[in-house]
This record gives C-alpha cells, sequence and structure tokens, in this order.
C-alpha cells in the first residue's frame, strides 16, 4: 500500500511540474527592447590604440607611471568621455583636466606646480592624489566641448618633471 500511495503522489507531482513548465499563460520576462536607452559600462582595455566609444560615451584608457601619462588616443569627440586610469607607477598620482590654449612652458604655475586658480586656464575636473595611490585605478567622467585640454598630475615633483600630456576635443 505504501508502495502504491508513493507513485501515485510522486506520479501526480511530476505531472503538476510538467504543467507548470508547459502553461502558456505563465508570464514570461518581456523581450528586450531595441528602442530603450542602452547603458554600457566600459572596462580598460590593455594596449588600446584609439578612443573607445560606449553608447554615447567615448572611454580614453589612461595609464599614469612614473613620469608619464599615456592614453590609448590624444583626441576624442565632444560630449561625454571617460578616463580610465590606472596608476602604474610606485608612487601616487593625479589626473587633472584643463582647458587651456597655451603652450605647456606657458602655463601658469605656483612654484613647482600648475595655477589651478589661473584665470588663463579651466579646471574641469580631476582625480585626487589620495584617489589614485600606487597599484589603483579610477575613473573621472567629464563632458568636454570641442578644444584643446592638457592632462596633467600637478603634485609637487610630477608636474615639472613632464607629466603633462594634450589631448584634443574635435
Amino acid at each position: 500500500m505504501k508502495t502504491l500511495a508513493t507513485v501515485l503522489v510522486t506520479t501526480t507531482l511530476l505531472g503538476l511540474l510538467s504543467a507548470c513548465e508547459s502553461n502558456p499563460n505563465t508570464e514570461q520576462p518581456p523581450a528586450a527592447s531595441s528602442s530603450s536607452p542602452k547603458t554600457t559600462e566600459s572596462s580598460p582595455v590593455a594596449n588600446s590604440s584609439s578612443a573607445k566609444p560606449s553608447g554615447n560615451v567615448t572611454s580614453i584608457q589612461v595609464t599614469e607611471k612614473d613620469m608619464e601619462i599615456l592614453l590609448s588616443s590624444a583626441s576624442a569627440p565632444a560630449g561625454p568621455i571617460e578616463f580610465v586610469t590606472k596608476n602604474t607607477g610606485p608612487s601616487p598620482h593625479e589626473l587633472l583636466v584643463v582647458k587651456t590654449d597655451l603652450a605647456i612652458d606657458q602655463l601658469p604655475r605656483k612654484g613647482s606646480v600648475l595655477d589651478e586658480k589661473a584665470k588663463s586656464i579651466e579646471v574641469i575636473d580631476e582625480i585626487e592624489e589620495e584617489d589614485l595611490p600606487k597599484g589603483a585605478s579610477k575613473t573621472l567622467r567629464v563632458n568636454l566641448r570641442p578644444g584643446k585640454y592638457l592632462l596633467i598630475c600637478n603634485i609637487r615633483g610630477h608636474f615639472t618633471a613632464g607629466m603633462i600630456t594634450p589631448f584634443t576635443v574635435t
């Protein structure tokens, strides 16, 4: 009798499970719509040779090491740009984005660093030194209009050692 009851219960349960799986009235998740906006996260790409658009955002890979700033591309189209920055050097760095038409040797200085308050430059944004210690990565997202920019590590000694690189927005 126990065996018959076990078989009946098992058969009933299997029948119910089978019915649930094949029920056409069971709600399915909606299909992805091509008209809905897409948000794409970008991850750093090693040895990238150009600007990488990710949706409407252009991703620029930045490597900071003593005493250089290397970019995957020296230019990008106007609009949202993310600087995906990796510090591969043995010391902390920062990344300062400055809009200016000045030549590097004409930049306003305050001692051995760039004078960030000077009227001849426009500081856009930055990754601070404490956010970019040795081995760290940080992404800075800015919205840039056409023009000439400089990417600078404005730490005393780093700036004067040449941690400056031009960047153009078209």
